[in-house]
């Protein structure tokens, strides 16, 4: 009896304490009812939780803090070492292999229709190359988003899925960097290892690369490179390629998650962890105040912007003159700039719902035009078989025939609450050019 009473009276205490506003004396009576592992009421089971999220977010933003250091840390040691200029070989392009060619193909289960050569079918991964990639990313995750509540984690999610509904998201948003890892990581970088197949394939790849990589995100484009390498030395390219790359991407949080998975994946051996990256948090649309033209003249054999077109006009007309500057201004004579970006996307801006390869044509021309650039080759890589929407569901459809997410895709059900398995996936566009007046 003395028990019950006892328990009572601190409730009493503690809910009194808080409709007084008086916390400091709520926690000193909270702390006791703890002790006495008595059952919490509602109230005090609140309570708990809201102090749990309070720890969590507090411990976010020491990190964040710490982080943003440490990247402002590595771009004042990068401000003093200037790109190494390599002298520029007669013969440094990458011999096309056809035997690699083909196995790529053979794994990828690439196929495409007699007749349209710019519709290509990819079902099939390269398994040894995107397993280790997933399962160190898979650990990765883990191991950063256990000091987190899954509400925080939620939240961030919901943040992100505005792009699915024709908006630009916060990128600064708390956890937005790991929840973008799962995703959107993979099948980004899955996208890119296609993109650079294709350019391989073209006998466009050099034994030396310099690379600028504008609204980089986690470098994506980087780590679809190193995929494609990898999988060129496993099959018995013997010469090594050096890479130089200069990622540009206004939230430090993704150069900083980036650069800290890329020493994970690289750590073992990998052929190229002897990359040279150099990190640039400059706002993209602050291009003409801050001078982000510090760049090289002349200097970059690529340019990639991936997945960054923006759906408001005014930032997408703004961030168009910029990207056409930059490419003016940094790009080698003969060197080349790749477009990525979704297929749902590219006819939306132009306001377009027939999809026929006509039109899909016209439309090519005039974005590549829109960057005072000429065409030299695009594809558009899919997942299914048909420019056009499917008959059959699609998810029905991925369980059956495409790459499973095996180590991802059970993170994301647990976090997301979500149903279906996840898989690899693409519906893009790879877009090569070059500027105007070259050639």
């Amino acid at each position: 009896m003395i028990n019950w009473f006892k328990n009572w009276w601190r409730s009493y205490q503690f809910s009194s304490a808080l409709k007084g506003e008086k916390f400091k004396l709520a926690e000193q009576v909270f702390q006791e009812i703890q002790k006495s592992d008595a059952n919490l009421s509602i109230l005090e089971s609140l309570y708990l939780e809201n102090q749990r999220l309070i720890s969590s977010l507090d411990i976010y933003k020491k990190e964040t803090l710490g982080l943003r250091k440490r990247v402002s840390e590595i771009h004042e040691s990068q401000s003093l070492v200037a790109l190494p200029v390599t002298t520029k070989l007669a013969n440094d392009t990458i011999e096309v292999d056809s035997e690699i060619v083909r196995f790529i193909c053979h794994e990828t289960k690439f196929r495409f229709e007699s007749g349209d050569t710019e519709f290509l079918q990819f079902t099939g991964i390269d398994n040894e190359v995107f397993d280790e990639l997933e399962s160190k990313l898979a650990n990765y995750i883990n191991k950063n988003l256990s000091h987190y509540h899954p509400d925080e984690i939620r939240s961030a999610y919901q943040e992100l899925k505005k792009v699915k509904s024709g908006k630009d998201p916060d990128y600064s948003y708390p956890l937005i960097e790991y929840v973008y890892l799962l995703e959107y990581f993979l099948d980004n970088t899955y996208c890119s290892y296609l993109a650079w197949f294709l350019i391989y394939r073209s006998g466009k790849l050099k034994n030396n690369l310099k690379i600028l990589d504008v609204a980089a995100g986690h470098g994506t484009m980087l780590y679809g490179l190193a995929g494609l390498i990898e999988r060129l030395h496993k099959n018995g390219l013997e010469t090594s390629i050096h890479i130089n790359y200069h990622a540009l991407e206004q939230q430090d949080l993704f150069l900083k998650t980036g650069l800290e998975f890329w020493q994970e994946y690289t750590f073992d051996n990998h052929p190229s962890s002897n990359t040279f990256w150099r990190l640039d948090s400059s706002n993209l649309f602050d291009y003409y105040k801050q001078k982000i033209d510090n760049l090289p003249i002349e200097f970059f054999d690529f340019i990639v912007v991936s997945h960054c077109f923006f759906w408001e006009y005014d930032r997408r007309a703004t961030s168009t003159q910029i990207y056409a500057d930059i490419f003016q201004k940094h790009l080698a004579k003969d060197g080349y700039v790749v477009l990525i970006i979704q297929e749902s996307k590219l006819f939306s801006l132009f306001d377009e719902k027939q999809k026929t390869k006509q039109i899909e044509s016209e439309i090519i021309q005039s974005f590549v035009k829109s960057f005072s650039l000429k065409l030299i080759w695009y594809k558009r890589v899919d997942s299914t078989p048909t420019r056009d929407k499917m008959n059959t569901s699609f998810s029905n459809f991925a369980q059956a025939n495409l790459p499973l997410q095996k180590y991802i895709s059970p993170i994301k059900k647990e976090l997301f609450n979500l149903r279906f398995d996840s898989n690899y996936i693409v519906d893009d566009y790879i877009i090569i050019a070059q500027i105007q007046n070259y050639g």
